[in-house]
């Protein structure tokens, strides 16, 4: 008996292996954590990233992002002094282009609100990535 309950807990781990993959919501979520935590740089480290750029233009596209997502950051938390939570409040996924938008509910530590929108992209492995491109 022990031995078919381990065989089907393994099965069900190859399933959900299999069939995940984090959701455009999760991903949007989980980028929205770095930059409350101030941490812009694994915020852009979840970027979609051309396969046929080269690492040296990776590189200075992230440096160039950085600085600006860091500025922007640094603007608002003058204007509502950071964030105090945010949730995906609806997801749209066009699987035939591989994109997808995440509208986000975001409340900042002054009390106000304000909805955003995060536009994101499967890259070569079928990962959402942040698309920042526009």
């Amino acid at each position: 008996m022990k031995k078919i309950s381990t065989i089907l807990a393994g099965l069900c781990l190859l399933l959900l292996t299999a069939c995940g993959g984090s959701s455009p919501s999760s991903v949007a979520e989980e980028a929205m954590g770095y930059l409350a935590k101030d941490d812009v740089e694994k915020f852009v480290d979840m970027a979609y990233v051309d396969p046929d750029a080269d690492e040296a233009q990776v590189e200075q596209g992230k440096k160039m992002l950085s600085g600006i997502f860091g500025m922007a950051l640094n603007e608002m938390k003058k204007q509502h002094q950071g964030y105090k939570s945010f949730e995906a409040i609806s997801e749209e996924v066009n699987e035939e282009e591989g994109t997808a938008e995440v509208t986000m509910k975001v409340t900042y530590e002054d009390g106000t609100t304000d909805e955003d929108t995060v536009k994101l992209r499967k890259d070569d492995k079928g990962d959402w990535k942040l698309d920042l491109s526009k």
